[in-house]
């Protein structure tokens, strides 16, 4: 197991690409949407699935779901995009 896959003492989902927290399903502040797992769970200190959410995943991620949009010029510029 990678150094930040391993047990740690904050929880890894917040800052997890695979973490969804869901708000608009009444859960608790700790728990949420694991779209990697596909399960509702509470945060998790340890986990295989573990990838740290950087801007470019997040990027990446929301091109995957929503499709490529324009940028603030109104420019659809794929040398911007991650992939």
């Amino acid at each position: 197991m990678t150094p930040e896959k391993r047990k740690s003492k904050e929880p890894l989902c917040p800052k997890c690409i695979s973490w969804d927290p869901r708000p608009e399903e009444g859960l608790s502040l700790r728990s949420g949407y694991c779209i990697a797992r596909e399960i509702v769970t509470a945060y998790r200190y340890e986990c295989e699935y573990f990838e740290m959410a950087t801007d470019a995943l997040r990027q990446k991620r929301n091109r995957e779901i929503y499709g490529e949009y324009p940028d603030e010029e109104g420019h659809f510029d794929s040398m911007n995009h991650i992939d």
